[in-house]
Order: C-alpha cells, then structure tokens, then sequence
C-alpha cells in the first residue's frame, strides 16, 4: 500500500489524519475514503494503519473534524 511519509532529523514518519472531538458522525467522510480507514461511532476514528494520508477525509468534512498528523514509524508497526 502507498503511503505519504516525510522525514524530519533522519526520522521517518508517515502522514496520516485524524479525527477531532467536533466530529458530528455525519458519514460523509466514509464515502470520501477509498481506503475504508474509518470506524464509525459517537466520534469518528481513524485507523492509522490504513490511512493513505490523501486527505479526502478532510477534504469533504463539513465541520474540519479530520486533521492531518504525523505518525512514526515504530507506532504504524505497532498497530498493525
């Protein structure tokens, strides 16, 4: 799977988003993601692991609940 890293003082990190307390479960986030990264409930979450980094989730979400943040390495192996 493709996904978006950078690096920062020789340290790879993945970019990967997440989903903040103003979530409103609205669902249009789950068909903007072609990855099915996101887990339903009172507040949406995303699931590291699957998450491509592309930003559509952001892109369509009505309140800005999803934000883009960086994820190390070590913590995707550990999830997965």
């Amino acid at each position: 799977m493709s996904r978006e890293w950078c690096c920062f003082f020789g340290l790879d990190f993945m970019i990967a988003y997440r989903i903040v307390d103003r979530c409103i479960a609205c669902g249009v986030c789950l068909d903007a993601c072609e990855r099915d990264a996101i887990l339903t409930g009172d507040i949406y979450r995303i699931l590291t692991e699957r998450c491509g980094g592309c930003g559509m989730c952001a892109d369509v979400c009505p309140v800005d609940a999803a934000k883009p943040s960086l994820v190390d390495d070590f913590a995707v192996a550990a999830n997965s």
